[in-house]
Order: C-alpha cells, then structure tokens, then sequence
C-alpha cells in the first residue's frame, strides 16, 4: 500500500456564516467560502459540486467548513449528513491516488472513479484555480466518514503562508482519533493505516481524552465521537485567547480540550508543539 498522510478534515454544516464564526471565535482564521467544481472521466467543462467550503490552513493539513448547496439526495456527501454539524471527511494525501484507486477496486472495494476537483483561490500572493485529483469509498464500505484520497496538484496556490497565521498560534493539524465500538468499516480500517489517523476502543478515548462522568456523556450522545489535535505555538497564549472569546476549556496532559459544541461536532485538543 502507497504512504498515506492526513491531508484534512472536513466538517459539514447548515449555515457556512455560523460555523465560520465559531470557529473564528476559537481564534483560527478562516478563508471566504467558495464553490467547488469537479472534472471527471472525459469531461472538458467543470461542473459544480454543489457545495461550497471555507478552509482553516496550516502549513501541510488544513480544516474544511462545508455546505451542501441544495437539498440534491444524490450528491455525493448527502449519506454523511446529520442533524447536527460534525465532521464528515476525511481526506487522505497520496502521491499517486489513481494507483492506490486501482489497487482498491481490484480487491473489490466500492470506490469512486478517480475525478479532478476545482476552487478559486482569491488569498495571499498567488491567485488562480486550486485543482485536486480525488476519490472516494461509497458509503456501505466508509458509513462513518466519506474518505477520499487525493493529490494536490496546485499546492502553491493551496498552502500559502498569508493564511497560516492564527490568533490562537495553531500551527498543524496534527492527528485525528476516531473512537470505535464495534468492528470499523473497510473504509475507516484503510484510512486508520494513514500516518495521523488513529483508531481507539471507547475507553481508551476517554481515558486519552481524560473525560470524567460528565464529559464522557457528552462524548457518548455525539454522532462524531472524533477527536482532532491541533499544535499550538504556545498553549498558555491558546488559553489566553480562548478566555477572551468566551470559550470554555480544560487543562488535560494532552493540552487543552474543548467540547464539540465549540468545535464543529469534534473534541479538539490544542497542544503543545
């Protein structure tokens, strides 16, 4: 199997204006949504994806906010849709994601055809259409997550320094944790082989977590039950900022744990880098 890396998570919500001002509000800066296009096959003119994203970025990963733009039951993220807003992707990095798709269907996994996606990129020096080559596992085979896999083919224009900057000093989304009962799905066993993807036993998240009897009962009625663990410049300067905004947070050996209700449906850890 070809390395995979986190690349990001995308979170999927009903109001792209709420969910960029919570999470604005924990101190990340967030680009101006955009709508999506995809080529796929031999098709020449893009067409729309029905959907539309603000980013969080780092340095290498990023964070997706994301909106359905109609009620469509056939696109693509609709099976991921939930009452409440939570995380629904999780994109992989590949070198060569056509192989990896190859290597897939012939073990009989339900994939996507391989397509290309496009965004306009209206921040920092460098301006011009973002393009990504991309698949994903179908919903029998992933129900927890859509994972996709992808490859960045205009990273100059994706990864640019003037978006980088967070008032909470976050430097990279680090890891993500994805707590499981039961067996995990096909999709979410491959996605767990990815460096910065981990797989634990319910007890084992909130023992990591550090959740006593009242947090675990939040965890517990989540449909998430994800945790992201993102490194802070400096995690003192974090707290201090969340302070200011209002955000309620907890001290843990990890760094400093924020409920879902702040953070789009996930626990989110700052930590030290």
């Amino acid at each position: 199997m070809p390395a995979l890396q986190l690349d990001h998570i995308g979170f999927l919500t009903a109001s792209l204006e709420h969910s960029i001002a919570a999470w604005r509000r924990l101190g990340f800066s967030v680009t101006s949504p955009r709508v999506l296009w995809q080529t796929a096959g031999a098709e020449t003119v893009p067409r729309s994806l029905g959907q539309s994203s603000a980013h969080v970025m780092f340095n290498r990963t990023y964070l997706e906010i994301t909106a359905i733009n109609d009620a469509d039951p056939a696109h693509h993220l609709a099976p991921w849709r939930r009452a409440v807003e939570a995380p629904a992707i999780l994109a992989l990095a590949a070198a060569e994601p056509l192989t990896v798709q190859q290597g897939l269907r012939a073990a009989g996994h339900a994939v996507s055809a391989p397509g290309v996606a496009l965004r306009q990129i209206e921040y920092g020096a460098h301006r011009g259409e973002a393009r990504f080559e991309w698949f994903m596992w179908q919903r029998h085979e992933s129900p927890e997550w859509l994972v996709c896999v992808l490859r960045h083919l205009t990273p100059e224009l994706v990864f640019q320094s003037a978006v980088q900057e967070h008032a909470n000093g976050a430097l990279e989304l680090s890891e993500v944790y994805q707590s499981v009962g039961a067996a995990p799905s096909a999709g979410l066993r491959f996605a767990s082989a990815a460096d910065g993807v981990r797989l634990l036993s319910e007890g084992e998240f909130d023992e990591w977590l550090e959740l006593d009897r009242s947090a675990a009962a939040v965890h517990a009625a989540s449909t998430a039950r994800v945790a992201l663990r993102v490194v802070v410049r400096d995690v003192a300067a974090a707290g201090v900022c969340l302070q200011s905004a209002g955000v309620d947070w907890a001290q843990t050996a990890q760094g400093l744990r924020i409920a879902p209700e702040d953070a789009g449906g996930a626990w989110l850890l700052l930590s030290a880098a």
